[in-house]
């Protein structure tokens, strides 16, 4: 029986993947002998689908190596967020152990002799830690980590108030707020023979006249701030007067 190549090419595909009938089988290869187009027409079938799987198994690899650069480059970011929390964690800890052993210590230690200020007290000073003894108050306000925000309070009986200021490294700095003339108040950065100090810090710009009664003004409180000093030496063992001047 003659059948038609528009036939034998519609079986073409299930000829191939050999899921027809052994009959049907006989057939197109009977025909494929005897007609050139047709086998011509299988031959391209059949190449074209070992292309395509061919295809498909090259991209494998591809898809393999892709898969593990996205593993990499996930496990490289981790890596590197890692290293950069650790590299700042580094840092800081090392810059508050400089802030704390060149500066901070020294306000902590000062507080180690105080008490936490009571909280109905927080309303007439803000100080950390608060003090009093032998006639004096002691405040101190503790500095914030890093900064060199901390500073020191002391007031006598008298009203007579004492600034001071721990730089770097434990040195002291200590200004007076200072009534100079009717009620006129100024503050005065101290040397350390408790004479004013107009040079190493940023004062206001004061006139000859006004320098001349501070001085004097000074001159007249020197044994007042000697008293305030050696209470500051017997609470914290800071010592500021220069008493060989």
């Amino acid at each position: 029986m003659k059948i038609s190549c528009k036939v034998i090419e519609d079986m073409l595909p299930i000829y191939y993947d050999g899921v027809c009938s052994n009959e049907s089988a006989a057939l197109v290869e009977e025909h494929l002998r005897d007609c050139t187009d047709c086998s011509k027409l299988f031959t391209e079938f059949r190449s074209e689908i070992m292309i395509q799987g061919n295809v498909v198994d090259d991209l494998k690899p591809l898809e393999e190596i892709r898969e593990q650069w996205k593993k990499s480059k996930r496990s490289s970011m981790k890596k590197g967020i890692l290293i950069t929390l650790c590299g700042l964690l580094m840092i800081s800890t090392l810059l508050v152990g400089i802030w704390y052993f060149g500066y901070g210590k020294y306000y902590f230690q000062m507080a180690d002799k105080m008490e936490r200020t009571p909280e109905e007290d927080l309303f007439f000073t803000s100080s950390d830690y608060t003090v009093e003894k032998d006639g004096y108050r002691f405040e101190v306000w503790m500095p914030i980590i890093l900064s060199d925000s901390g500073f020191a309070r002391v007031i006598n009986d008298d009203g007579m108030v004492i600034f001071l200021y721990l730089e770097y490294g434990g040195d002291l700095a200590a200004s007076v707020m200072l009534n100079y003339e009717n009620d006129t108040y100024a503050r005065v950065w101290l040397n350390d023979d408790l004479t004013p100090n107009f040079e190493d810090h940023d004062v206001p710009v004061r006139t000859d006249e006004q320098i001349q009664k501070i001085t004097v003004a000074l001159e007249n409180k020197r044994e007042e701030l000697a008293d305030i000093f050696r209470a500051i030496y017997d609470l914290w063992g800071l010592e500021f007067i220069n008493h060989s001047a």
